[in-house]
Parts: C-alpha cells; sequence; structure tokens
C-alpha cells in the first residue's frame, strides 16, 4: 500500500480520500484537512505554526479536522489580499 508519484494529483487523491492521515509532513496533513478528513501532525516544525493560526492544535495530540467554513474564510481572505495586491499592475 505505497504511493509514489512526480505530480502532486496522485497525492491528493490519496489524501481526498484518505480515513485519517498520520504524519511528520505539514502539508500531508494540511491537504487532508482541506478535503475534509482528519489528520494527526508528529513534527516540531516551525511550518506547523499555520495550525496554531488557524486554532488547531490538537492536530499534534489527536485527530483534527477543519472547520469548512473557516476554509472558506481563510480563501476568500486570501482572494482579497491577491486582488489587493494585484490592483494596481
Amino acid at each position: 500500500n505505497a504511493v509514489a508519484s512526480d505530480e502532486p494529483w496522485t497525492y491528493f487523491t490519496v489524501y481526498a480520500n484518505a480515513t485519517l492521515t498520520v504524519s511528520d509532513r505539514v502539508h500531508a496533513c494540511i491537504i487532508t484537512m482541506a478535503y475534509g478528513n482528519p489528520a494527526v501532525l508528529f513534527s516540531p516544525s516551525p511550518r506547523s505554526m499555520v495550525f496554531d493560526r488557524l486554532g488547531l492544535e490538537s492536530v499534534r495530540e489527536k485527530p483534527t479536522t477543519l472547520n469548512p467554513e473557516l476554509l472558506l474564510q481563510e480563501q476568500e481572505a486570501e482572494l482579497d489580499f491577491l486582488k489587493c495586491a494585484f490592483s494596481s499592475l
């Protein structure tokens, strides 16, 4: 039950269909949670601070999911930022 690929879509499919992701990779947990699935992270990486910013500190202790409404708010905030950043071009 191993997967290896040189493009990201294979991994997106795996994480989208995962029942639970247990990983030491921040991005694996982020993708899993973006698809609405639970994840547990085992990593001291500073990159994991993104979970703290979103109030998801529990991802380091137990299976944690991301509220879809919070994800939508983050997506909209990012789009607004990009619109403002590139509106003067």
